[in-house]
């Protein structure tokens, strides 16, 4: 009898940020709910991850309008922890191999393909019990060849330990995830839930596998309403014509960007803010 492996569990993290009055906002994330504005799907469900094809992430609905920089890849769980994608054989993530490291010589980012290496074991049938066995254990991320991009050279986009690739959006993606396993010293790789299943392996141990992801994001300052990274007279423009007074609404979605208060109008509360950030 075969013992039962646990599901890939994802863990979301969220994140906010504030907007500054200068022209350059910072780069913010990990958050996984980057304004609600977009839609999320998994095919064919979590479970295939260490299965052969693994699964498809499908992310769409994006409004690229609200962002300078928009990132998506792995993520740590929180603050502390410093890795963000772990696997085991033996039943849990417990040795400093199982949580795998990015592994730049095992990708081909420019064809978007990023790979996380480790280590772990597996306990397989023999006389007279259970042995261990050294397993090498890998996780890839397939972006259909949309370029993935090494996160250590993106400016802001620094996290605790490091995350190893990102890809940069610019509109709907799909990545697939797939977790694969071979014994230490093999050529071939498997599917890792596959590779495990085909085994005698011990009734009291499982499969683990989890991994973290987010988004990293900038977008257009509070006062720079073209996003062309400049407070300037044309912003100012922008305040004069959307300066109805305090209690008025919008006349169009764009004046959010001067309403420095977040209060829902633009008055004069908001104009010597602009001021400010047009002048300094």
């Amino acid at each position: 009898m075969r013992p039962s492996h646990k599901s890939a569990i994802i863990t979301l993290t969220v994140g906010f940020g504030l907007l500054a009055v200068s022209a350059q906002a910072q780069l913010v994330g990990p958050t996984y709910d980057i304004l609600d504005d977009y839609t999320f799907t998994v095919d064919p469900g979590w479970d295939a991850m260490g299965r052969a094809g693994g699964v498809d992430g499908i992310y769409a609905g994006f409004d690229m309008d609200n962002y300078i920089r928009l990132y998506w890849g792995p993520a740590p769980i929180w603050d502390g922890v410093v890795h963000a994608i772990q696997a085991a054989l033996d039943g849990a993530v417990d040795t400093a191999g199982e949580n795998l490291q990015f592994n730049l010589a095992a990708s081909n980012l420019s064809g978007g393909i990023a790979r996380w290496t480790g280590v772990s074991r597996v306990f397989v049938g023999s006389v007279p019990g259970f042995v261990p066995r050294d397993v090498d254990v890998r996780f890839t991320v397939d972006s259909g060849g949309a370029a993935l991009v090494d996160a250590s050279t993106v400016p802001g986009l620094t996290v605790a330990g490091g995350i190893g690739a990102v890809l940069p959006v610019t509109g709907d993606f799909t990545v697939n995830w797939l977790f694969e396993a071979r014994f230490t010293g093999g050529v071939a790789w498997a599917p890792m839930v596959d590779f495990y299943d085909g085994l005698n392996t011990d009734p009291s141990r499982q499969v683990r596998i989890s991994f973290d992801s987010g988004f990293w994001y900038e977008e257009p300052s509070k006062g720079d309403c073209d996003a062309d990274g400049a407070v300037d007279l044309v912003d100012w423009q922008t305040f004069i014509l959307c300066m109805d007074g305090p209690g008025t609404p919008y006349p169009v979605p764009a004046c959010e960007c001067v309403d420095h208060d977040d209060d829902g109008d633009v008055d004069l509360l908001d104009a010597g803010k602009s001021q400010v950030a047009f002048t300094g």
